[in-house]
């Protein structure tokens, strides 16, 4: 799969049209998705020992970033953190967006002198529906933007059907950061989705120059398309990105948690 190393502005325009209202993850591409399964599935089990954490918030910093919210807590060096957004689209369409890491380069990134900023790296779906490839979340330098700057290997899980239907989406991290982090898309009240990208336990790669804590919190500023308010990295990324750019590339209206 070959993509350019940045999109435009008016790539990005002629991308972003808005997913259709019948979209389900498996219309893009994507497998069917299944049950969530904590009795069966080791990374649903996972996912379901830690909600409790997740729940009872005692203790938590919260980062307001609006439209985002993030919040966090750091537990023997690993990170727990949460970024909501509210979003027009109905679970199943935002799946379909979000099971696509290529896609990301239309919304993820930052716009940098006017170009948005290549950040996913050679995407690969296995049989099973698993997709590995590499995710530079600030953006890269050097030649074809692949050259330098935080790399993280994700693997990234089909999609799984909550009874509410919502989805869970986990991603496996390696490299820059390790551990697992995962989607979880909620049917909101009054309509839409709240999305929920979390941090189940990811600790940063050791060679980087950050504290558990301040690596969480710059993730938490490039979820909400703010990279270039992190101290030192922000000089070297440009504005937007993240999840308010998702809503954005697609056509939907977001609002704050």
């Amino acid at each position: 799969m070959t993509t350019p190393a940045v999109l435009t502005r008016s790539e990005r325009a002629g991308a972003a049209t808005p997913a259709a209202s019948a979209a389900t993850p498996s219309t893009t591409g994507a497998p069917s998705v299944r049950a969530f399964d904590p009795a069966h599935d080791p990374l649903d089990a996972q996912i379901q020992a830690e909600r409790p954490r997740f729940a009872d918030r005692t203790g938590w910093t919260t980062q307001v970033t609006q439209p985002t919210r993030g919040s966090f807590t750091i537990v023997d060096g690993k990170s727990f953190c949460e970024s909501k957004l509210t979003v027009s689209a109905s679970p199943a369409e935002v799946a379909a967006q979000l099971v696509d890491p290529a896609s990301w380069n239309r919304w993820y990134g930052s716009f940098h002198m006017g170009e948005r900023t290549r950040v996913v790296f050679d995407p690969k779906r296995s049989m099973d529906g698993t997709i590995k490839y590499t995710l530079m979340p600030t953006g890269a330098i050097g030649p074809d933007q692949a050259m330098i700057g935080l790399r993280i290997r994700e693997e990234m899980h089909p999609p799984r059907r909550l009874p509410d239907g919502g989805y869970v989406i986990p991603i496996q991290l390696r490299g820059g950061a390790a551990g697992l982090a995962y989607f979880e898309l909620r049917p909101a009240p009054g309509g839409g989705t709240e999305i929920l990208g979390r941090f189940n336990g990811v600790a940063p790669g050791k060679w980087l120059p950050f504290s558990p804590e301040q690596f969480t919190r710059n993730h938490l500023m490039v979820e909400a398309g703010r990279a270039n308010e992190i101290p030192l990295i922000g000089l070297t990324v440009g504005t937007g990105g993240g999840l308010p750019e998702l809503a954005s590339a697609n056509g939907w209206k977001t609002r704050s948690p």
